[in-house]
């Protein structure tokens, strides 16, 4: 499991549609499939089901779990990234020259 294939899963999800999903990251739709199969192999359960290659997508309960986890950690990823990226933009530093400093403290 890897962030891209969680990626690629939440819009197979949300699209139902291996062709839109392939055009929105601009990969192939075996690259979808692909990343499909990987997902059911490390869960060991079918995520999505089709009846035949032109039927819509259909989510099965292990899937909508996943779905649903899958989009919560998607979004942690970018918000952590935010954060991190912005973590030393909060920093104030304060820088006295010998001159300014000793203005106004006697001891």
């Amino acid at each position: 499991m890897n962030e891209r294939d969680l990626r690629y899963f939440c819009s197979l999800v949300e699209t139902g549609n291996y062709t839109a999903t392939a055009t929105q990251f601009h990969v192939t739709q075996p690259a979808i499939s692909a990343a499909l199969k990987r997902l059911e192999a490390d869960y060991q359960t079918t995520l999505l089901t089709q009846a035949n290659h032109r039927a819509q997508l259909v989510t099965t309960a292990a899937g909508r779990i996943l779905y649903i986890k899958a989009n919560q950690l998607l979004k942690d990823f970018s918000q952590m990234a935010l954060e991190v990226q912005h973590a030393n933009d909060r920093q104030v530093r304060l820088g006295f020259s010998h001159v300014a400093g000793g203005i106004g403290y006697h001891d």
